[in-house]
């Protein structure tokens, strides 16, 4: 019985990519190398062939996206799960599926966030820990549109048309499912539980977010103007391990703008079309008073437009 020649008529790409293959992929590449030809060797054989027939089927570059990111199988509320896609980091935070009320109350806020109404978020998803860094951003598109320039700050000026195709290409990448959060999902994980004005408390003056504290909530003392986005995880995170969920950049959600009384209860994904042409964007920026920076807070652009206090933060779907 025949056996395959250590460089002879096995596929290259086998020997070329064996390395960057794990699990299942992995297996079928071993019995490929120790089987006798599989045709004729009995059990072994066969499932090296039905194996080979398999990678043949689906690519061997699909079998390794599909395998190459196992996620936590139970995870708890806030826990932490790491992956490096294209030589950079990318930190995740569980938000657990559960029920929140969504909006401001009477006497806090603007129309737009009202009514406040019960939501049911139905599965849990990973949120990244951070904004989308300058890094990130890079190593995805090739370019940095931000105007203040440095690895670990947020991008700005990016559209929520250049969100979506970062989170195309960085699903194409990874073979993760990332896409721009809800509205109900980016609230949901912002207050993490909370039901506060933001997730640290009823006040806000630049003291524990990177907003413009000359224009505080809730309280007459005035904090600190940096006049321009900070690093990432500058301030405490929330209580699921979220940094910068209230100020430095805006953050894009998938859903175009409207009002709350149209949304269903349970995983709303906002309206199909907007009278104003808006795409939401959440937790308010640098150069917003407190605010634009609370929980509630709601804010509608063009797709097509962009800024120096536009960013984005998406999420992973299991």
């Amino acid at each position: 019985m025949k056996k395959y020649a250590s460089n002879g008529d096995r596929p290259s790409v086998l020997r070329r990519n064996q390395s960057k293959f794990p699990g299942a992929c992995q297996e079928a590449i071993k019995q490929l190398q120790s089987a006798t030809h599989p045709a004729r060797s009995g059990s072994n054989g066969l499932v090296a062939l039905v194996m080979w027939m398999i990678l043949g089927v689906i690519g061997v570059e699909q079998c390794h996206i599909a395998k190459a990111y196992p996620l936590p199988k139970k995870p708890s509320a806030g826990e932490r799960w790491t992956k490096t896609i294209l030589g950079v980091e990318y930190a995740f935070r569980w938000c657990p599926a559960g029920k929140f009320v969504m909006g401001s109350p009477d006497g806090e806020g603007y129309s737009g966030e009202k009514p406040l109404h019960l939501v049911a978020l139905t599965q849990g998803f990973w949120m990244l820990e951070t904004e989308v860094t300058q890094e990130m951003w890079e190593s995805v598109m090739g370019n940095n549109p931000s105007r203040f320039e440095e690895a670990n700050r947020p991008v700005e000026r990016v559209s929520w048309n250049d969100c979506v195709r970062f989170c195309n290409k960085l699903s194409k990448e990874s073979g993760l499912k990332i896409e721009l959060p809800t509205e109900a999902q980016w609230e949901y994980a912002c207050r993490a539980r909370t039901t506060s004005t933001s997730s640290f408390g009823s006040t806000l003056n630049g003291d524990k977010a990177n907003c413009n504290g000359n224009q505080p909530f809730g309280t007459s003392k005035k904090g600190e103007y940096l006049g321009q986005t900070t690093v990432v995880k500058s301030y405490s995170p929330n209580a699921w391990g979220l940094y910068d969920m209230h100020g430095n950049v805006w953050e894009w959600c998938s859903d175009w703008y409207d009002y709350y009384d149209k949304s269903p209860t349970s995983d709303p994904k906002g309206p199909e079309s907007s009278s104003e042409y808006a795409r939401v964007c959440r937790g308010g920026c640098w150069s917003n008073g407190a605010t634009c920076c609370r929980s509630a807070y709601r804010y509608g652009l063009e797709p097509a437009r962009s800024g120096t206090g536009i960013g984005f933060r998406p999420l992973s779907v299991p």
